[in-house]
């Protein structure tokens, strides 16, 4: 596979570093724009080059992208809630791209001050008719102000951001003393099997077969281990807990999904990845973190 020095128009978004080389991701045309995706020489982070602009953000992320519709409390986010709880006596908590409200409405429910973070007064509205317990805010909003919470939840939010070192300082900033963050998403170059073999098939298709795709390139970066832990402990953040699971995504998770033969081999690709991952040192395509802010 061929792996060479490109030239790039980007600054590494973790490390500000100038050297890139390719890699296997393919690139993608969208908004009349070829979009590259680029490794890091010196912190390994794949990122989008050129980055999106206002405009191309704008598209990404119409209302459409969300659908919303009001939820009740349920099972999914106990073990989270029940880690925060056992990690200090916390009231408030910010949701901080909270979409839905999937999270939040789960944190409402076990008694804590909430508070939820997005963009679009559409969405705010939404959520501030299907919620209104909760206190909602349009991020423009939440970025001139300068309370502090407890705990601040972001989820699935870092990968879609141009500027997520400036945002996580940002929200440390926001952070009580002795307050934690906690965050999850996806670590796509963190090394699997299944994402192994996916990496395979990209590089082929782009090296070999010099092909593009057409999708949206929402995830701005693509993490391993190491550079996704180093992104949160330069903020300040005292590493609480990291780990690293393997979910089936982007594969099928059930069979019954699996509609075509192809979709039936990944499904049991990711199983099987699954399976022997278990067996290998940190392994996982999702990361789970936890931080204090200690002064």
């Amino acid at each position: 596979m061929l792996i060479f020095e490109i030239q790039i128009m980007s600054n590494c978004i973790f490390c500000k570093n100038t050297s890139f080389i390719n890699s296997p991701f393919e690139n993608t045309v969208f908004n009349n724009k070829r979009f590259q995706y680029i490794t890091c020489s010196k912190c390994h982070l794949v990122q989008v080059d050129p980055l999106p602009n206002e405009d191309d953000l704008v598209k990404m992320y119409a209302m459409d992208y969300y659908s919303f519709k009001k939820l009740q409390p349920s099972s999914i986010f106990d073990a989270v809630l029940s880690e925060i709880k056992g990690l200090g006596e916390y009231k408030t908590v910010l949701d901080f791209g909270c979409g839905g409200g999937r999270f939040l409405v789960n944190a409402l429910d076990k008694g804590y001050v909430t508070t939820g973070v997005d963009f679009g007064d559409e969405l705010i509205g939404n959520l501030k008719e299907a919620y209104p317990s909760a206190n909602f805010i349009e991020i423009s909003e939440f970025n001139k102000q300068s309370e502090k919470y407890d705990v601040i939840y972001v989820s699935n939010v870092f990968e879609h951001l141009t500027n997520p070192v400036e945002v996580l300082n940002q929200l440390y900033d926001r952070l009580n003393v002795n307050g934690i963050l906690v965050s999850d998403g996806p670590a796509e170059n963190n090394f699997t099997i299944a994402g192994a073999f996916r990496k395979c098939m990209f590089g082929i298709r782009k090296f070999i077969l010099k092909k593009e795709v057409n999708h949206v390139p929402r995830h701005i970066t693509y993490t391993n281990k190491a550079n996704q832990l180093s992104f949160f402990e330069r903020s300040g953040l005292k590493t609480v807990s990291f780990r690293l699971e393997e979910a089936a995504w982007p594969f099928p998770s059930d069979f019954k999904s699996a509609v075509s033969i192809k979709l039936k081999m990944y499904f049991v690709i990711a199983k099987i990845s699954i399976f022997l991952g278990r067996l290998i040192p940190n392994n996982g395509n999702v990361f789970y973190f936890i931080g204090r802010k200690t002064s």
